[in-house]
Formats: C-alpha cells, sequence, structure tokens
C-alpha cells in the first residue's frame, strides 16, 4: 500500500523489516521483499541504501529471477554516485556474466569511457583492444569500433615512443573506414579525418623545413620555386579531408592551410640578404620581398578568419577552433577579440550513443 502510495521510504522500512528480521528469513517472499526494499530505496533516491540491496539480491540469490537486473542497476547507481571504478568493473561482470545480450557490447564501450574519467590509461587501453577484439564483426557496433580504434591511437601518440604504433593503428582505421564502407560525417568518419590529418602532418613538416638559406638570388629563387609546388601539393592533400564531412577536422585543415601560407610569408621575410647590392637596389630588394611575403600573409589571414566564422556556423568547439581564434586575434583583436568566444557545442557531442536503458526486472 506504500509503495502503491507512493510513500517509498516508509514502504522501504517494511521491505527492511521483512529482508534483516529472522523470522523472516526463510520466507517464500525473502527475495521479492529484498528486491522491493532495493526498488523502494531507489525511488525514495536513497541510492547507497539501494546499491546494497541491488548487491545483497546478486549474491544471496545466484538463480534468483531479478539477479541480471539487480547487476545492472547496481553499475548504474554506481556510475550515478561518481564511483566511476566500481561502476566499471561492475559493468565488466555484467558483460561476461551476459555475453549475449545484446546491451553488452555497448556496456563495453562505456566501461572504457568510465576508465577515461579518472584518467586510468592502462585500464582505458585494455578495455578499447578488448572492444576492437570482440567488435570488430558486429555491424551494429561499427561507429563505436572505429572511436576504440582511434582512442587507442590517442592512447600511443601520448606516449613518448608511442608515435609509431599511433600510426599503424591510423592506417588501419583508414582501411576499415573503406571496407566498411562507412559514411561520411559520422564518428567513424571523424577518426578517418583524424587519422589522414596526422599522415598529411608529416607532409607539413617537410614543407616547413624548406627554407632560404643561400644569400645567393639563383638559389634562393629555386627554393622559393621549389616551397610554392609543396604548398600547391599540401593545400589539395589537406582539402581531400573535407570528403569526410568532419566539423572539427574541416577547421583543422583551414587553419593548417592558414599556416602553410603564413610559414610561406615568414621564409620570404628571414630570407638571407643578398651581398653587393646598393643602397637603392637593396631598397628594392626589401621592397619586393615584403610585397611578396605580404601575398602570403594576407593569404593565411583571409584563411584563419574563414576558419573562425566556419566554426562559428558549424557551431563547433575543439582545440582547432581555440587556435584559429588566437591567430585571427593576432591580426585583428577588435574584431576578434579572446575574451568575447562564447561557449558552444563541442563536436565531441557524440552523433551515436549507446543505449544503456535498464533491463526489464522481474
Amino acid at each position: 500500500a506504500y509503495k502503491n502510495a507512493r510513500y517509498y521510504d516508509s514502504a522501504a522500512e517494511i521491505f527492511n523489516i521483512l529482508v534483516t528480521d529472522d523470522r523472516y528469513k526463510d520466507s517464500a517472499f525473502a527475495e521479492e521483499s529484498l528486491f522491493e526494499l532495493a526498488e523502494a530505496n531507489k525511488q525514495f533516491f536513497s541510492f547507497e541504501k539501494a546499491n546494497t540491496a541491488f548487491q545483497a539480491l546478486f549474491k544471496r540469490y545466484p538463480e534468483g529471477k531479478n539477479r541480471r537486473y539487480a547487476l545492472f542497476q547496481s553499475a548504474q547507481l554506481q556510475e550515478a554516485a561518481g564511483d566511476y571504478r566500481s561502476a566499471a568493473k561492475t559493468y565488466e561482470q555484467y558483460t561476461k556474466m551476459f555475453p549475449e545480450r545484446e546491451e553488452s557490447s555497448g556496456l563495453l564501450f562505456l566501461i572504457g569511457e568510465l576508465y577515461e574519467k579518472i584518467g586510468d590509461v592502462r585500464e582505458q587501453e585494455r578495455i578499447w583492444k578488448l572492444f576492437v577484439k570482440t567488435q570488430s564483426t558486429n555491424p551494429k557496433m561499427n561507429q563505436f569500433y572505429m572511436r576504440a580504434l582511434n582512442k587507442l591511437a590517442h592512447i600511443n601518440r601520448a606516449r613518448r615512443r608511442g608515435i609509431r604504433a599511433a600510426e599503424k593503428i591510423e592506417v588501419q582505421i583508414l582501411k576499415e573506414y573503406e571496407a566498411r564502407k562507412l559514411s561520411p560525417g559520422t564518428p567513424a568518419a571523424d577518426a578517418a579525418a583524424e587519422a589522414r590529418f596526422h599522415q598529411v602532418e608529416k607532409e607539413y613538416k617537410a614543407y616547413k623545413r624548406i627554407l632560404i638559406k643561400s644569400a645567393d638570388p639563383e638559389k634562393g629563387g629555386k627554393i622559393i620555386a621549389k616551397k610554392k609546388a609543396k604548398l600547391a601539393e599540401l593545400v589539395t592533400l589537406y582539402a581531400s579531408l573535407t570528403s569526410y564531412n568532419s566539423r572539427n577536422w574541416t577547421i583543422a585543415v583551414m587553419g593548417r592551410v592558414a599556416d602553410a601560407h603564413a610559414d610561406f610569408a615568414q621564409m620570404m621575410y628571414k630570407a638571407p640578404e643578398p651581398k653587393g647590392l646598393s643602397d637603392d637596389e637593396f631598397d628594392m630588394y626589401i621592397t619586393m620581398v615584403e610585397d611578396f611575403g605580404l601575398q602570403y600573409e594576407n593569404e593565411a589571414i583571409k584563411r584563419y578568419e574563414q576558419a573562425v566564422l566556419q566554426s562559428r556556423r558549424l557551431k563547433v568547439t575543439s582545440e582547432w577552433t581555440t587556435y584559429a581564434l588566437q591567430k585571427i586575434n593576432k591580426y585583428k583583436p577588435t574584431e576578434y577579440p579572446l575574451f568575447k568566444e562564447l561557449k558552444r557545442a563541442t563536436v565531441s557531442d557524440p552523433l551515436y550513443t549507446i543505449d544503456t536503458r535498464v533491463p526489464e526486472g522481474r
């Protein structure tokens, strides 16, 4: 009656007596009473007591009809309480005991995210590897499979000697994206775009190493021509990433192409001065170099500005949008003040989410 009237605290008191009083320990209603105690405490927001009751229900009645439900509820209550490590362990116990359940695949990914929240890299890596191994043939998990690979690449890139391992994973990401015929504008496409971006970055680093080191005008002219050709190649390579329709990496591409133009301008400004010029010839040379460099610097400014405007249009916030804003702020501080940048939806907001609905009890 108390339960039906939604007096969950009073209901919990009654069920607690039925559960703890020795007179009722062998009652046919003992299991049901423990279940109702857990539910009543949950409804009354006594989550710690509810979790204790669900754990007891799970342990005392190995053949109980609500055992699976109790374990799942316990994990969810631990997660809600911010005890992410315990929640991760309980969810993993659930996936091992009930691997045939459809929700177990998604829960395995959730476990990795819980370990991310507490910064446990070792457990993250273990779970992401397990997810990749067990879900590689599950088409329903394609998006999460690609994200798990991407997370493994991140872990390796953060390591001092993990770049080669990360690059190997990124090659796999690109192959899987094509082989699985995944769609642009999805989390899988974000992973592929990032992988390809890192590959092109190696070309960008090579581009930056092209510098005018000689005061000889003829040699300098050859270097300029070489860098111009490399710039055109870079622009094409970066532009190819737009096919993934990834909001974040589109902004990254725009910012990096702007960087490439700015780098060209700096090469011109820092070129060694030719020897043996008269004062008039030297002035003409400086004017020519500055004018030529300014063309590329202006192009860089335009592209930084476009990156910021595009990020606002797409409502994207990431390290790359911040980077573009900081760059354009140096040129146009009044138009693009840093302190007025609005908070926007992050690009990491998942387009595909895990179904963590509670399995039916009773």
